[in-house]
């Protein structure tokens, strides 16, 4: 049979590429229930940090990246050899999954370099020109999206693979997005949905069981990419796998087996609606987050007025959880009906410690002391004349603070002409 006919064939709606995913999972059941805690493992670790550093969180994005590409290839070859005849022609193992994580690597880089140099951008120009750096990144992610099949089956050279890929993806962005729709969907209505229980991260048992399901995307979009392939498979390719020859008999058979309720649940149409539902959830636990108390009691041992700077010493006590889901940086001053005095605190630190150094806070600690600095609106007398001044954890008004037991330091004297001369 001709690659034309096999590509006529094979043009069915993407209905069919959906049924033939939910055939492979019905097949796989058992074996998911080994290989779904491979792709958990970063979300996991995650949950067992007491303090994420950046580095940290640069290794579990790494972590996550390499287990991933590691699921898509075992799904791959394992696929291939149940749709070969005998033995399929694949590459040696090895091989063939250094060079998908070479090629899953460089995609990642392509977009993590402009992410993290929006960071460290110095102005606005220099931000945008790292934005612009994503233009061509997502470009060349969905024209080589269906790479990991190429390079999983050991297909070369490199290039060889990327021409193939793209060949899957004639129609553009479109075939990349309905493969994408259900599984994203999914994934982000199940964690919100776990999340509404306790949204700020104070519950570590909630915050695990949402690292759980974020596996639900890599593994539901590593079997719809792959159904996606088998379906639109040029037939000199699939001659050359040597896989079994009553191609359409066989993929037939998968797409009648396949639950029709999974079937469903993989569609675009499904995924777009879970969408629609999943920034409902989102935004309402983020409402609700806006609205939560802190977790730590709060108690102010010292207030400092200079000029228009406030510094509040204060005692968190947080026995019960460990200041999870706690962020001193959501500290404002503010009136009695949170007219802003000053908005999140310019630096914050503990006592005894580097004013400049960086703030983490463990989670092993019931106790912490911090020194919390503002710059307000006021300064000076005006400043301490306050009498309904406010201390705020985002929405929620903390407690009044009594301006006249602050400590006022004087204004620093200005410089004599004779001292301002060289």
């Amino acid at each position: 049979m001709t690659d034309t006919a096999i590509e006529k064939s094979s043009s069915q709606t993407f209905k069919d590429t959906c049924a033939l995913a939910a055939g492979m999972l019905r097949q796989d059941g058992l074996k998911l229930l080994l290989l779904y805690p491979l792709i958990c493992i970063p979300g996991v670790l995650e949950s067992t940090q007491n303090a994420l550093s950046p580095k940290m969180s640069l290794v579990l994005s790494i972590l996550e990246r390499f287990t991933g590409l590691l699921f898509c290839f075992i799904v791959t070859r394992s696929w291939c050899r149940r749709l070969a005849k005998d033995r399929p022609r694949l590459g040696h193992s090895a091989g063939s999954f250094a060079e998908l994580l070479l090629c899953g690597l460089v995609i990642w880089v392509m977009f993590a370099v402009p992410l993290l140099a929006q960071f460290a951008a110095p102005n606005p120009t220099t931000k945008l020109f790292f934005s612009l750096l994503l233009i061509p990144a997502i470009a060349l992610s969905i024209r080589y999206y269906f790479y990991f099949f190429f390079t999983s089956i050991g297909m070369r050279p490199i290039f060889k693979a990327l021409t193939a890929a793209s060949s899957i993806n004639r129609g553009g962005a479109g075939l990349v997005v309905m493969t994408l729709c259900a599984p994203l969907g999914i994934m982000l209505t199940s964690t919100a949905l776990v999340l509404a229980i306790s949204p700020d991260g104070r519950s570590p048992g909630i915050e695990f069981g949402a690292n759980l399901l974020v596996g639900i995307f890599w593994l539901l979009s590593s079997y719809l990419a792959t159904a996606t392939v088998f379906d639109r498979l040029p037939q000199t390719i699939w001659d050359e796998l040597e896989l079994d020859p009553y191609r359409n008999a066989r993929l037939t058979t998968l797409k009648v087996q396949a639950p029709p309720w999974l079937s469903y649940l993989l569609r675009p149409r499904t995924g777009a609606t879970l969408l629609f539902v999943s920034a409902f959830l989102w935004w309402g636990n983020t409402i609700k987050v806006a609205t939560l108390p802190p977790t730590p009691k709060i108690s102010v041992q010292h207030i400092s007025i200079d000029d228009d700077r406030v510094s509040l010493t204060i005692t968190l006590a947080d026995p019960d959880y460990h200041f999870r889901g706690f962020n001193p940086h959501h500290f404002l001053l503010a009136g009695k009906n949170r007219e802003l005095i000053s908005g999140p605190p310019e630096r914050i630190f503990p006592v005894g410690a580097d004013p400049e150094g960086p703030l983490r806070i463990d989670k092993n600690v019931t106790t912490l002391n911090l020194i919390v600095e503002f710059i307000a609106s006021r300064s000076g007398a005006e400043l301490a004349e306050l009498e309904d001044l406010h201390l705020w954890y985002r929405h929620s008004q903390l407690m009044r603070l009594d301006l006249k037991t602050a400590e006022i330091k004087a204004p620093s004297p200005p410089d004599s002409p004779a001292e301002a001369q060289p």
